[in-house]
């Protein structure tokens, strides 16, 4: 199960239009199988969630997927274009919405259970991210064109993350900068641990 904390009718708004200029055409989809898989897309960003919009996408028919791909759409391909597909979008939406309200930085949280978790993702975890980056990084490492060094929250099929507001608690701690894979983020100090 995927939780997204603060998702409003701005973030779906957000998630809406950034979907629809969208040139993104995941490689399985034919050309068939692109224009239901965006109609199916938009209905469940309107009205729906990523369950649901999964749930849907294993019925597409086998003239819209391309490749050895037999009848009904494999549930595992289903979950990992959807899945992948509404956390971009969510956390390119929920960041560009939070800089609207004058915010510079957010968690980064985990929002799904990770099917195998990488290093990639543990790292950043807990820490600040500039919005900024998180916004303009919407599948920067794979579109328009592969780009490894390129900075991008981490929510394939093997990481599923977001971010979350800072705090007003959180903003009044100390933090310090820390640089990895040539993004500065902030670690914020949670203050004092109790010893067990």
């Amino acid at each position: 199960m995927l939780v997204f904390e603060e998702t409003t009718a701005r973030t779906r708004e957000l998630m809406l239009e950034t979907s629809a200029h969208d040139g993104y055409q995941p490689a399985n989809l034919t050309a068939v199988g692109l224009v239901r898989y965006r109609e199916a897309l938009a209905n469940h960003l309107s009205q729906g969630d990523v369950t649901s919009l999964h749930a849907e996408v294993t019925t597409f028919p086998n003239d819209c997927v391309r490749g050895d791909k037999r009848g009904v759409v494999p549930v595992d391909w289903a979950r990992r274009l959807t899945v992948t597909d509404w956390i971009s979008l969510w956390n390119c939406a929920r960041a560009r919405e939070l800089l609207e309200q004058g915010e510079t930085h957010a968690i980064v949280v985990r929002v799904g259970v990770a099917y195998v978790p990488r290093g990639e993702c543990e790292n950043i975890e807990g820490l600040a991210v500039p919005l900024d980056l998180v916004a303009s990084g919407f599948r920067a490492k794979y579109y328009p064109a592969p780009n490894k060094s390129a900075f991008s929250l981490p929510v394939g099929p093997n990481c599923h993350h977001g971010i979350r507001r800072l705090t007003n608690a959180e903003k009044a701690r100390p933090y310090v900068e820390q640089t990895i894979n040539g993004v500065m983020y902030r670690q914020y100090d949670v203050g004092p641990t109790l010893a067990i």
